[in-house]
């Protein structure tokens, strides 16, 4: 079944599993392990509306329990949100073909952060943060003047020829 669809048709639906007519909305606590930037998180929603399988006991998350999970998992990773990223964006006034051009990344990226259909990476998470909070870092990424930051360590290796 389409889980954009799946709220749309009334109960019982049909396992996956047991193919038995016997999904039904039920309140469980939940676990999960989700895997992201090569680390593996436990994210723990308790409370969880979500089809449950009164036959096999098969939990079945539809769309709003997906994006319950998604939320606890941003909270136990500690990622900036799909609303924090576009309030932060919007603070600035800035449009998502803006924010990327100055992040170096795709347009149609920001948009998939924001609608929450991806979730960032750390590193970018953290590129972010450095963005939307430090003005002089903003000012460097809008202008495209990285290059004028002096290197740490200077060594013949790292000149460009």
């Amino acid at each position: 079944m389409n889980r954009n669809n799946a709220g749309k048709k009334p109960f019982p639906w049909t396992c996956s599993r047991c193919r038995e007519k016997a999904l039904f909305p039920a309140i469980i606590d939940h676990a999960v392990d989700v895997g992201h930037d090569g680390r593996m998180y436990h994210v723990k929603v308790e409370g969880l509306k979500t089809p449950k399988c009164k036959k096999c006991g098969l939990v079945s998350p539809d769309s709003e329990a997906n994006e319950q999970i998604t939320r606890a998992f941003l909270r136990l990773a500690k990622l900036l949100t799909p609303t924090q990223i576009r309030i932060n964006r919007e603070a600035l006034d800035l449009t998502q073909e803006q924010l990327a051009s100055a992040l170096g990344i795709a347009e149609a990226t920001v948009s998939r952060w924001e609608n929450g259909v991806q979730i960032q990476q750390r590193s970018l998470d953290n590129l972010l943060r450095l963005f939307f909070g430090v003005p002089k870092a903003r000012s460097l990424l809008i202008k495209g003047k990285l290059n004028t930051i002096v290197l740490v360590a200077k060594t013949p290796a790292m000149a460009l020829t």
